[in-house]
């Protein structure tokens, strides 16, 4: 009996001991807990207070920028939606009459990107238009969506593009990208961009879009290569378009260089002529000092050519003085003098161009321009540049082009694409 009643009290007392710690865990559980909870309430105190100052602290302006209403609206505006089709359209088609009238601005490097992309794109198709307002009375954050079919590739791609449509200075609507937004604009639109309904959007597009790949290996590889294939056309383009520039400006030259028809000329010393514009071509005869010819042209290697004994000859030009029609000398403009006033323009301009204290100067790119070794549009191709890239000047010469520093390297681009 009395074993028994230990037995109990020892029970009795494991018990009390288990709910002590029991007890004694639940209230440090729950001192926790109020410390925390507290702790919360003072860091959200804090927080608010701080959120308040830094509100109070900023422009009217910069208010209204947190202050909009930023609900997406899914092809809400008809006229919206038909510019943006318009726009995508314009794209594919090449059309850069519709995108100059109606992109607020594009420069010559954007319109040679919608060239070039163009020989791939066929049509865009499913085009959506999740609309914003935007920071201006009567604009809109408009994000495309949309999928793009390039050209014999059967798959078509996803894509969303942000832009802005809001009215110009005069009153027309227009597409400006984010490189022509105000710096305000251009605030409000992060922060609409930054909406979680936006973000979602984006992020099924991107999703979809790596969906697509993975589905197709010859999409996969074609968009694998396809910022290469652009940058190439666009140095194709280029060299085509430094060609074209050439053979007309060596056009221009040649008619702006070529002497009257039927000149009088005089000899001013005893000299050979020959049967072409070489002095290792056949002579034909001399001509003694003061004999007057009929000059036929002046040619820019610096030979004329004239008649002779009834025939086309030619004579070098510093051998002969225009005359009038009593063989009295008159002024002219040589190819002669015309290199020395090139040459003094070139030293003028790179005195302009350098400071006396010899710090490096720089002009920009304002198109997209091969770099190349030599003087020469045939020369060994040694780099590229975008517009608005800087280079190193060096010295701008009388044949079209400029000679600059390029990886620590004389190099050359055609002046008519610098500044």
């Amino acid at each position: 009996m009395k074993d028994n009643s230990k037995s109990l009290l020892e029970r009795v007392w494991i018990i009390v001991k288990k709910n002590i710690l029991v007890s004694a865990t639940l209230v440090f559980v729950v001192i926790l807990l109020i410390v925390s909870i507290a702790l919360v309430g003072i860091t959200r105190i804090r927080e608010k207070k701080a959120a308040q100052r830094a509100y109070e602290a900023l422009s009217e302006e910069e208010k209204a920028l947190l202050n909009q209403d930023f609900t997406v609206v899914k092809d809400g505006y008809d006229f919206v939606n038909r510019a943006m089709t318009d726009y995508l359209n314009a794209l594919a088609d090449n059309d850069q009459a519709y995108l100059k009238e109606n992109m607020f601005s594009i420069n010559n490097n954007e319109l040679d990107n919608v060239e070039v992309k163009s020989k791939y794109i066929d049509r865009y198709d499913n085009i959506v238009c999740y609309t914003q307002q935007g920071y201006e009375n009567e604009s809109f954050y408009v994000y495309v969506t949309y999928d793009i079919y390039f050209k014999d590739i059967d798959t078509p791609v996803p894509g969303i593009i942000g832009l802005y449509y809001a009215k110009d200075s005069l009153e027309k609507y227009r597409i400006f990208k984010q490189n022509n937004m105000s710096s305000l604009v251009l605030q409000n639109f992060y922060i609409a961009y930054m909406q979680q309904d936006v973000q979602d959007i984006y992020n099924q597009v991107s999703l979809k879009y790596n969906e697509t790949l993975e589905s197709d290996e010859e999409l996969n590889d074609f968009m694998l290569s396809y910022q290469d294939i652009m940058n190439n056309d666009m140095v194709a383009l280029n060299e085509e378009r430094e060609r074209i520039a050439a053979e007309q400006a060596q056009l221009d030259d040649d008619n702006a260089n070529q002497g009257p028809v039927r000149e009088r000329v005089k000899a001013t010393t005893s000299v050979n002529v020959r049967s072409s514009d070489s002095e290792t071509a056949e002579r034909l005869g001399t001509v003694s000092e003061g004999a007057i010819l009929t000059r036929i042209e002046s040619k820019l290697n610096g030979w004329s050519k004239v008649e002779y004994e009834g025939k086309e000859a030619y004579i070098k030009s510093e051998y002969l003085q225009v005359v009038d029609s009593d063989g009295n000398a008159v002024e002219e403009n040589n190819t002669n003098t015309q290199v020395d006033n090139n040459t003094n323009t070139n030293t003028n301009n790179n005195a302009a161009n350098n400071n006396d204290d010899g710090e490096k100067k720089y002009v920009s790119a304002i198109d997209n321009v091969n770099i190349r070794s030599e003087a020469d549009i045939d020369a060994e191709r040694v780099g590229f540049a975008y517009n608005g890239d800087k280079l190193e000047f060096v010295e701008k010469l009388s044949n079209g082009w400029t000679k600059i520093k390029y990886n620590g390297k004389d190099a050359y681009v055609k002046s008519d694409y610098v500044q």
